[in-house]
């Protein structure tokens, strides 16, 4: 019998993980780039996540970033020399789970900040003006 009550236990511990994981969505966000923060190494011997400030232009999916959002984007200058510009528009992908920054040394100008996003997904989609 107690072996019965723990196996139930233990499948409603896991559908309720299920559910918490599934309400654990992604956020999209179409953000402006407020500024650059002060120089950080480039990817290469070690994986390397830059906190950027952005000005939220349009939520596209799920609730929780508003104005301005700190994201934490791994490896920027493997997107390019250009990629990361002043004013220019992204669509942003951010989790709240940092759990994917691990390995990764973080250069955050704003570590204050209370929220930080980890970007899942970022590209530029208007360049600055």
């Amino acid at each position: 019998m107690v072996k019965l009550v723990i196996i139930f236990y233990l499948g409603y511990l896991t559908e309720s993980i299920k559910n918490i994981h599934m309400k654990n969505e992604n956020i999209v966000f179409e953000g402006r780039l407020l500024e650059i923060p002060s120089e950080a190494p480039r990817c290469g011997d070690e994986k390397v996540a830059v906190g950027y400030k952005f000005k939220v232009e349009k939520l596209i999916r799920g609730e929780g970033v508003k104005n301005n959002v700190i994201v934490l984007v791994p490896c920027p200058d493997l997107k390019g020399n250009a990629f990361i510009q002043v004013k220019a528009i992204y669509r942003i992908e951010v989790t709240a789970n940092l759990e994917d920054s691990t390995g990764y040394t973080i250069y955050n100008d704003y570590s204050k900040e209370k929220k930080i996003w980890w970007s899942v997904n970022i590209e530029k989609i208007k360049p600055a003006n």
